[in-house]
């Protein structure tokens, strides 16, 4: 059933716009007129991806409100076709909305949600889907839903809590280059002409500080240029797949933030395939889905020969060991799970336990950063005013 975007009138003339599906124009027309509105344009809809412009690109945030809204009404006994044709008429996003319009509509001519949702795999993981199937399956769609928005919002509010936190330093940075270029381009040259009349032997300080300058000044240009040239560069390096295992790895050892790295995949890792795993998704498949998501491909490589020796035979605990990726206590409580039986809860617990280890290596980092750049930024700023005054002081010495 073909979608239609209108534009249309209600009762108290004001306009409104959206989506609606019908099986032609007329139809589409009688839908809205039914609805008491009237519409003044009306276009077929295509065939909607969220590959779209800029201001059109669908945000996680967008697809953890819909599995949330979606699991909220299934749960309260809600069909899906329903559900879904009541979201449609909430998202405020127009291209989400389309897709949800898509998605009801495939569902309606007899498609499981599930496939219904893979036509949009750039919405929606491999692990959404497969969860989703294991849900059908079991007849615990309502529960699977549940647990993905779950799942969905504290993934969204990890990644909210790193950029918060991550967002003040940055833009300290940003300014205090922003400062010490303004003076190095537009104060400092108006000070040479009079160091220069004084027809002394300048400090070093001062002449570093005036060399520096007169270089900026003439070169700022190529100064962009070059730095625009190394992040390109590195850009393409790193798209590269041996670049980026090379650069995944290279975070890994990083000092200081090495560690935060390390515990940003761990906790990806053991959330996503305990909430896999509880969802009833075998464990080899869960291994497949899981490699993709913990965002380093060192760590990525080190799962793909686990699930190989797992699908010999080998329990989980012992290839993870072998890696010599995985905290010892990782290691201990998953091989605690299995021999339990409660491996699903234990990875759950284990994600808790690194989401809580994350912030705090955050609040740490932050706290560190602060300081090392207002003292640097301090540093920069009081070399410039020393070479500046330094010959001003030897100018009304010599005067005196």
């Amino acid at each position: 059933m073909p979608v239609y975007q209108y534009v249309a009138l209600d009762k108290g003339k004001n306009s409104v716009s959206g989506v609606i599906d019908a099986d032609s124009r007329n139809d589409a027309v009688r839908k809205l007129r039914s609805m008491e509105l009237f519409p003044t344009k009306i276009e077929v809809g295509k065939q909607q991806t969220p590959s779209g412009g800029l201001f059109d690109r669908i945000k996680a945030q967008e697809i953890s409100v819909f599995t949330r809204n979606l699991a909220t009404m299934t749960s309260a006994g809600f069909p899906v076709v329903e559900a879904l044709g009541s979201i449609s008429e909430q998202v405020e996003h127009l291209l989400m909305r389309e897709i949800v319009v898509q998605i009801r509509e495939k569902v309606r001519e007899g498609s499981p949600l599930s496939e219904a949702l893979a036509q949009f795999p750039e919405l929606f993981s491999a692990m959404f889907i497969s969860m989703l199937k294991a849900g059908e399956k079991s007849g615990k769609l309502e529960d699977i839903l549940n647990q993905l928005a779950d799942y969905l919002d504290k993934k969204e509010a990890l990644k909210n809590k790193i950029v918060t936190a991550l967002a003040y330093p940055v833009l300290m940075t940003m300014v205090g280059f922003a400062i010490v270029a303004f003076l190095l381009i537009y104060i400092i040259p108006q000070l040479t002409v009079l160091f220069v009349q004084s027809n002394k032997q300048l400090p070093w300080p001062t002449r570093l500080l005036l060399g520096t300058s007169d270089f900026m000044v003439a070169y700022w240009w190529g100064v962009l240029a070059v730095l625009a040239g190394i992040y390109a560069g590195f850009q393409k390096w790193a798209s590269t797949e041996t670049g980026a295992y090379r650069f995944d790895g290279i975070k890994l050892r990083m000092p200081v933030f090495g560690d935060l790295f390390r515990k940003v995949a761990i906790s990806r890792f053991v959330r996503t395939l305990g909430i896999l795993l509880k969802s009833g998704v075998p464990i080899l498949q869960a291994m497949d889905i899981v490699r993709n998501v913990v965002g380093n491909l060192v760590i990525a490589e080190s799962l793909d020969k686990t699930r190989k020796e797992v699908s010999q035979g080998a329990n989980l605990a012992t290839p993870l060991r072998q890696s010599g990726l995985f905290p010892p206590m990782v290691i201990d409580m998953i091989s605690a799970g299995q021999k339990s039986g409660q491996l699903e809860n234990m990875l759950m617990k284990l994600a808790d336990d690194y989401d809580r280890e994350v912030e705090n290596t955050i609040a740490m980092l932050t706290s560190l950063l602060e300081p090392v750049i207002i003292m640097c930024m301090g540093l920069t700023v009081g070399f410039i005013v020393l070479a500046v005054l330094l010959p001003i002081y030897e100018m009304n010495k010599v005067a005196v």
